[in-house]
């Protein structure tokens, strides 16, 4: 059994470790929104100031944890930031723009339609993270 579960995370550490520490953005999202929330401040700069603490918690563990990005030099470091920051703040965009639609425009249910976006936005970020944030880079 530890054979097989060794082999799968062998397999398929990449999506196992990003599934893993999404579940740890998420709690980084929750409490930083509910901390700033019950030290007084405003319900929309908590929600901002959890996004970006959450999206920066996410930018460290996916290049160092997930795809394992080697980047050193501080140029790839920003141009890496710019671009993960850049690709959440889309993904951020298509979610309300779909949630407005799904919900406002067409009447559907909210509570289904945040899950069903949910779930494109998890693998939309996965798939520009994997393949234009963190892309491996030819070797020579």
């Amino acid at each position: 059994m530890i054979g097989k579960l060794k082999l799968l995370y062998q397999n398929h550490r990449e999506v196992i470790t990003y599934v893993f520490f999404g579940g740890l953005t998420t709690a980084v999202s929750l409490g930083t929104r509910y901390i700033a929330y019950f030290l007084g401040v405003e319900l929309n700069i908590a929600d901002i100031i959890s996004w970006i603490c959450s999206v920066t918690f996410a930018f460290f563990v996916n290049k160092i944890f997930v795809f394992r990005n080697k980047a050193t030099k501080t140029s790839d470091w920003l141009k890496q930031g710019v671009s993960f920051y850049g690709a959440r703040l889309t993904t951020l965009a298509a979610q309300l723009a779909f949630m407005n639609v799904t919900v406002y425009v067409l009447g559907w249910n909210e509570a289904i339609m945040i899950s069903v976006a949910q779930v494109f936005i998890f693998i939309g970020n996965y798939l520009i993270s994997k393949f234009f944030v963190f892309k491996k880079e030819p070797k020579n």
